[in-house]
Order: structure tokens, then sequence, then C-alpha cells
């Protein structure tokens, strides 16, 4: 928890797996030192071993913070072993919970997550524009694609509340997607290409936050 508390609230943009890593190698050298010791160096597994205790710490740490449990969830699953940077998309989290667009965009990405993990296709790297062919596809995919230009910048800054802020506009191309398209549609290609399509919308939220893990309720403040 000291650990945690130092990095956080001093604001050392560290990234504490890399600080393990590091750790490990000093230890191995002085270890290598001594011929009067025979020394278990900590390998791989154990390193993750250590992360996900102090993840787990961290959980608690953040709850007596005031985030709540489904918040912290968000942002566990996308894996970032930088603290500082964790407790940053933690209070984007926060803050987009009060747009007005929260709960359509948590129930469109647990949508996409549902779908994404039950396609019966290869994700494809890429969204084939010719295989657009309903208007309101191409329309989230126009957006889309204008959205991810402009979050750029926002995350070289660590924006995460910014970035949130951009996607919040895909609310109405997300709604009206899965209102007039059969994802998983007959045609092979078609259906290929949708999947590709929502994991590259699934792709832009991940760069902040799993907003799937999120409950739909009342804004909190």
């Amino acid at each position: 928890i000291a650990i945690l508390r130092i990095v956080i609230e001093r604001k050392l943009d560290l990234d504490i797996q890399v600080v393990m890593i590091k750790a490990v190698e000093l230890f191995r050298e002085q270890s290598v030192g001594d011929s009067k010791k025979e020394v278990a160096v900590p390998d791989e597994a154990t390193i993750q071993k250590v992360l996900e205790f102090m993840l787990d710490r961290l959980r608690g740490y953040c709850i007596d913070q005031g985030y709540t449990a489904d918040e912290f969830a968000s942002v566990y699953e996308v894996k970032t072993a930088r603290l500082l940077e964790f407790d940053m998309r933690l209070r984007a989290v926060r803050q987009f919970r009060n747009l007005p667009e929260f709960e359509n965009l948590v129930v469109a990405n647990k949508r996409i997550r549902n779908i994404l993990r039950s396609a019966d296709v290869l994700v494809r790297d890429g969204v084939a524009s010719e295989l657009l062919v309903e208007t309101s596809e191409r329309s989230l995919y126009q957006k889309a694609m204008e959205v991810n230009r402009r979050i750029e910048p926002l995350l070289d800054k660590s924006d995460h509340s910014g970035v949130l802020h951009e996607l919040a506009v895909l609310k109405e191309p997300i709604d009206l997607f899965f209102d007039e398209v059969m994802v998983m549609d007959e045609n092979f290609e078609l259906r290929m290409n949708r999947v590709a399509l929502v994991s590259f919308v699934n792709k832009m939220f991940l760069m902040v936050a799993d907003i799937s893990q999120l409950q739909p309720g009342e804004a909190k403040q």
C-alpha cells in the first residue's frame, strides 16, 4: 500500500512491472557476486504474481478513495502497470459516468463484447470500406475514423477524459448500427467485416478502459 501511495500521490510516472524487472536484474547481479550463497532468483512468473498481488492491493486503495468496484474493474481489464496512469484512467471513467451518453454506451459496449466473444470468424485487422453496404454501418465507420484521428493527440497527452468525451459522440451511430444492421449476416464476407467494425470501435474504448465492465446507474459525483 505504501508503494502504491508513493507512486500515485507523488505522481511518479513509473511502470511498476519494469521496476520489478530491474529489481530482479540487480538481485541477480548481487547473488552472482556472492559465491557463499545460493539464491533463487525470481523468474518472470514470480514477477507476474507480485504484479497481480499489487494490483489487488490497488483495488482496496481505489475503493478507499471513493471509486466503485466496477470502475476499478473497467480500468483493470486494460492491464496497465503504470500506476499513475491507472489513477488517471479511473478519474476519466468517473467523469464519463456523468455524461448523458453513459448508459447507452455501456449497453452498446456490452453488446459489442458479447458479439466478439461469440463470433465464429477470425477478426481481421482492418475494415474493408467497400463491404459496408448499409448506410448505418458506413456512417459508424466514417464517424469512428474521424473520432480515432481526434483522440490520437489526446492519447499522446494522456488526456483520457478527453478521449472518452470524444468517444461519447459515437452513441448515435452505434445505436443506429445495432438497430438497422445484422452483424451475423449469412454472407460470410459481410459478417467478417461487421465483426471487424465492432472490434475497431471496441479497441478505441479500450485505449482508456473496458466500458463493458461498468454497470448502468445514477451518475456519480
